[in-house]
């Protein structure tokens, strides 16, 4: 059997300093793998049916519990592959071995089983603050991070409601500074400036938009 896990959103923890995520590590449906021979594989007889770096199967899809199993193998070392991740999460090529043996002396086959973890695609998002006129870095910016719209977990419950206050961070001496919320994909944010640097006004128009979305 073979299972694919990987995390995903379920709730925030939103108070007046900022909000933060909060993943759950669940099983995933959608993930294929493949399945090889670990090393050369016999039959009872002695005869030999794979031998090591055989394909076995290919296409092993996993389904709505997050796993894919595949019966009636011989006995002997067996690599599984991911060959394809879930949908939204990185594929990470990852294999591992497992080992079908009888049981002590009962005769009963030790069913073997395996779980690869996907990681999630992550964002990073980076302000620039900059004199107008001379495009000179300037420090002592400070800008907000917001939800531009409701975010919902994997549950389908909005865990973060549009223009929720998420962060806020203050541009360095190069006049850049790293958001370090670990922010959902595939939902939109905003961020605006709350306090110029010194000498300067406040740019209380503009809010700038972004939408992450997940790629291939």
């Amino acid at each position: 059997m073979r299972k694919s896990e990987g995390e995903v959103l379920v709730g925030a923890d939103v108070t007046d300093a900022g909000t933060t995520f909060k993943y759950e590590v669940r099983k995933q449906k959608g993930a294929t793998f493949a399945v090889y021979a670990g090393a050369e594989i016999k039959s009872a007889g002695g005869k030999v049916i794979y031998k090591k770096g055989d394909l076995v199967k290919d296409g092993l899809v996993t389904g709505d519990d997050g796993s894919v199993s595949l019966d009636n193998l011989f006995l002997g070392t067996y690599t599984v592959k991911e060959t394809g991740a879930p949908k939204n999460f990185i594929l990470n090529g990852e294999s591992k071995d497992i080992t079908l043996s009888l049981a002590n002396l009962s005769g009963e086959v030790v069913l073997g089983s395996v779980t690869i973890k996907n990681n999630r695609q992550k964002a990073k998002v980076t302000v620039v603050k900059q004199d107008d006129t001379t495009k000179n870095p300037l420090p002592g910016g400070i800008y907000g991070l917001y939800a531009g719209a409701d975010i919902k977990s994997v549950d389908g419950k909005v865990a973060v409601k549009k223009d929720t206050f998420i962060e806020k961070v203050t541009t360095g001496t190069d006049g850049s500074v790293v958001f370090k919320s670990d922010l959902p994909l595939n939902n939109s944010y905003y961020v605006k400036e709350m306090q110029a640097p010194k000498n300067y006004y406040r740019n209380q128009k503009d809010t700038f938009p972004f939408t992450f979305s997940y790629t291939d």
